[in-house]
């Protein structure tokens, strides 16, 4: 039997668990993935998952998997004006934090402590799918991503890739979509 995130956490809340608690992180992974995958089924969305050696940066992440950097779809998770919200550009781009916060109309901005991103996504720096609905925070898109017919992501682990198109991504998550990458 398989305990989703929620209910485990609801379950260390009710247990009167005190303290740090460490989350078992392939539990973390496994319900992130079955998240996203019921959410491309129930959607009746065509994807390939890519199962692969653990991967920490873009480069390598479209080498192991064949696919080209421009495809890659990097999550990043910020806090804008203290809030998290999740901001998704090229595997080949970096945020342009001016344009953003012009676009967004954030005064303060700045990337999430890696404490932070796990915290919020319960997975580390490299593995944040670019789903901001399923961590109930904005999702903004830089446009250049809608030039790919498919995009490649992380899903919840540095081991776990999916491609699937654009299109399709863009439907299920309805982005805030903006020039702002670098």
């Amino acid at each position: 039997m398989s305990l989703s995130l929620g209910v485990y956490l609801f379950w260390c809340i009710i247990s009167g668990v005190t303290g740090k608690v460490e989350l078992d992180n392939e539990m973390i992974e496994k319900s992130l993935l079955n998240q996203i995958v019921n959410l491309l089924k129930t959607n009746k969305i065509e994807y390939r998952q890519y199962e692969h050696e653990p991967v920490f940066n873009s480069e390598t992440a479209a080498k192991v998997i064949g696919a080209r950097l421009e495809e890659g779809a990097k999550a990043l998770i910020l806090l804008g004006d203290n809030k998290s919200l999740m901001v998704v550009v090229s595997g080949t781009d970096r945020v342009d934090f001016k344009k953003f916060k012009d676009l967004s109309e954030i005064k303060n901005l700045e990337m999430a402590t890696p404490k932070e991103v796990k915290r919020i996504s319960g997975v580390e720096i490299g593995a944040v799918p670019p789903f901001g609905n399923l961590f109930n925070i904005p999702l903004y898109i830089d446009r250049r991503l809608e030039t790919e017919k498919e995009i490649v992501f992380s899903a919840g682990s540095h081991s776990i890739s999916i491609r699937m198109k654009y299109s399709d991504f863009k439907n299920i998550t309805n982005p805030i979509v903006g020039n702002f990458a670098k």
